[in-house]
């Protein structure tokens, strides 16, 4: 693989030969990637070639046969997946429509005091700009409100990484590109490490820090999305890449 460091912080993620098993195929096979704080990697690549196992094996929701995932320094290969610091932003946001808004940020902070709580709910509304919907209910706002719900509600904890798997697939072109986008920013703004997998060649080029290529389990190149258009690492990424290689990146 190749992989370029694109900062010189220390990285928030290493994950080292991840390698998953099933039946007679090997969906993950022997994957390494560290992503920095404040750091966006797009992960791109065709149906079924292990980009979804890849961010639950991450997130301790998918078992490893091999390899180490460490966060922040700290080894949580064997750790279940409530006690990693991982954020989760999926397609569907998973929200509950039960609980209006500020209850679904405050979801995963119960062990904070009432104030600190209170107070922190309040910062990631803010962050993503939905203080005045504070009291809606999820089934009461747009698709893009949802979405930004939902990464606060990631946020909200201080993950040491959020996974986003496919989380704009919903959502109309025009409205992908500006969720996208502002997604973006607010991780920057909270440096915070992300992993976004997406099928979009484009969003992947325009949203990343860097660019994963990936193809049956393996990430086969690793770069800024200028060098893996310029610099394919193999026959697969230019072929990959080609139909977007007109473009301006």
């Amino acid at each position: 693989m190749n992989e370029t460091a694109s900062t010189t912080h220390a990285p928030a993620l290493v994950a080292t030969g991840l390698r998953r098993r099933l039946g007679d195929r090997n969906v993950l096979d022997g994957i390494d990637l560290s992503v920095s704080a404040g750091e966006l990697v797009t992960l791109v690549g065709p149906s079924g070639c292990g980009k979804s196992t890849f961010l639950r094996a991450l997130a301790g929701l998918e078992p490893l046969d091999a390899g180490t995932v460490v966060l922040d320094g700290k080894d949580v290969t064997n750790m279940p997946a409530e006690k990693r610091r991982v954020g989760l932003v999926f397609q569907n946001n998973a929200l509950f429509g039960h609980m209006r808004v500020e209850r679904n940020v405050a979801f995963g902070l119960k062990d904070l005091p009432r104030q600190e709580r209170a107070t922190r709910v309040k910062e990631m509304l803010s962050l993503v700009k939905l203080e005045h919907l504070a009291r809606r209910y999820p089934h009461q706002l747009s698709g893009g409100e949802q979405q930004r719900v939902a990464v606060a509600r990631a946020l909200a904890p201080r993950p040491a990484v959020v996974l986003l798997d496919e989380p704009f697939g919903a959502l109309d072109e025009i409205l992908r590109e500006d969720i996208g986008l502002e997604v973006k920013e607010i991780l920057a703004a909270q440096r915070t490490a992300a992993i976004l997998v997406t099928h979009d060649r484009s969003e992947a080029m325009q949203l990343g820090d860097r660019v994963a290529i990936m193809n049956e389990g393996k990430i086969l190149q690793c770069d800024t999305p200028h060098n893996v258009v310029d610099h394919p690492a193999s026959e697969f990424v230019s072929r990959f890449l080609a139909p977007r290689r007109q473009h301006d990146y």
